[in-house]
């Protein structure tokens, strides 16, 4: 997976004005963790975390949304996404059915939770995204 081709979106509305807080967050490679995750036979572990230049707005739409709910604790919906901008390392795309799980935690030091696990990307993606994939840049 190259560097900085994972990101999350955070989406918040607030249901009675119908205003959007949505960031935008991308994630940094991170060595250090990578190796606590047993990856499936022919599969590879990676660890990301907020990239540093992310960190700020990370907070600002953390703390705008943890206001509205504040303010009014069941007016507010809204969601967590991944996106990941993957390339090839050989010749085409992934092979078979590959799979994606993600684990998150939100501070050092504290068990990581699952949540996806062996999600089946081919059947999310379509066949021709995966079988389009470029290579990977210096590959």
């Amino acid at each position: 997976m190259p560097d900085r081709s994972l990101h999350i979106i955070i989406e918040a509305i607030r249901t009675g004005s119908g205003e959007l807080a949505r960031q935008e967050i991308v994630l940094a490679a991170h060595a250090g963790d990578a190796g606590q995750f047993e990856p499936q036979a022919g599969a590879k572990a990676g660890s990301c975390r907020v990239a540093p230049e992310y960190i700020a707005a990370l907070r600002a739409v953390r703390d705008k949304v943890g206001a509205w709910k504040a303010g009014d604790p069941t007016g507010t919906t809204g969601s967590f996404s991944f996106g990941l901008a993957g390339c090839a390392t050989g010749g085409a795309g992934p092979a078979g059915d590959p799979a994606g799980s993600v684990y998150v935690r939100t501070e050092a030091g504290v068990a990581y939770l699952p949540l996806l696990r062996n999600l089946p990307i081919r059947g999310l993606a379509g066949a021709e995204i995966l079988d389009a994939i470029d290579l990977c840049r210096g590959k």
